[in-house]
């Protein structure tokens, strides 16, 4: 009697391998070893619509607390206009009442929005009731042998309160050594150039080069900023700018959503921008256009 032919082992196709390999790496490289964090900026509540602003924050909440344990960020850093109109008590109640469906801490600093009232012009009573009501407006932490240093950056506009905070940042980065360093503000340092003109978008030259300077020598590793409601990264001398779109509104087209940072034991880190399903688009605003009138019949 022929034996009975042997079925041929089953294999596995290329896709499923490839599929199966992707999610291995991933498993590695985002594993519970290393120190993940989330950045969001610019949820600027009222600027399109108070309670759909106010949504689309709680959803990118949410899809934090929706991630896998192993990709789930430990904290959340905000990277300024937390509202749309300075000391609006609404739209700061709506902000605290989004903030709190984190299941992680979240920790702030101002943007002009929150500090200005034509959003250029630092108002020292807004400085005061941000910091009793809502949060100090600069920070130090660390977590996992890394520090994370907060800064307002409205207070680069003017000469005194400038000198000031540049001396503190000089002090926490000396007392932070030879830790990994990651800088938080609102405004981009610069834009396109270090050398550009000062502009709306950027930190005034002076302060500017000092800054990137003490950077510089401190090696920090990223500066993590906002305003700009759009994607950028850019590097200079060893430094890496992160610019995070928002979950309001974007000139860019990016997606509504935040910025995720996995940060390894030397330091050195990996970074994707997430878009969150079911937030809210922008609304569409009504023609402009007059109507013609009805033909005649």
């Amino acid at each position: 009697m022929r034996p009975a032919p042997r079925r041929p082992a089953k294999t596995r196709s290329p896709v499923a391998v490839s599929v199966a390999l992707v999610f291995a790496c991933a498993s590695l490289s985002f594993g519970a070893d290393r120190l993940r964090f989330a950045v969001v900026a610019d949820p600027q509540l009222g600027m399109v619509e108070l309670e759909r602003d106010t949504r689309n924050l709680a959803s990118v909440a949410a899809d934090i607390a929706a991630l896998p344990e192993a990709t789930r960020p430990r904290f959340v850093l905000v990277a300024g206009d937390l509202v749309n109109t300075a000391g609006d008590p609404e739209q700061l109640r709506r902000f605290q009442e989004a903030k709190a469906h984190f299941t992680v801490p979240v920790w702030v600093v101002p943007g002009n929005h929150d500090l200005t009232r034509d959003g250029r012009t630092l108002a020292p009573d807004l400085v005061d009731a941000l910091r009793r009501d809502v949060a100090p407006d600069r920070f130090v932490r660390t977590e996992s042998g890394c520090v994370f240093i907060g800064l307002d950056s409205q207070l680069w506009t003017l000469e005194t309160t400038a000198r000031e905070q540049l001396a503190w940042l000089e002090s926490e980065l000396r007392s932070a050594g030879k830790r990994p360093i990651f800088v938080l503000q609102h405004h981009p340092l610069y834009v396109e150039s270090v050398d550009e003109r000062d502009a709306y978008e950027n930190t005034p030259s002076p302060w500017r080069a000092r800054v990137l300077a003490l950077l510089e020598r401190w090696r920090v590793r990223a500066i993590l900023t906002g305003h700009l409601h759009r994607n950028r990264s850019s590097r200079w001398r060893g430094l890496s700018f992160l610019t995070t779109p928002s979950p309001c509104k974007n000139f860019d087209g990016s997606a509504f959503g935040y910025r995720l940072i996995w940060v390894d034991a030397d330091g050195s880190f990996s970074e994707t921008y997430r878009g969150v399903p079911g937030t809210l688009p922008e609304p569409e605003k009504p023609s402009s256009r007059v109507p013609s009138p009805p033909l005649e019949p």
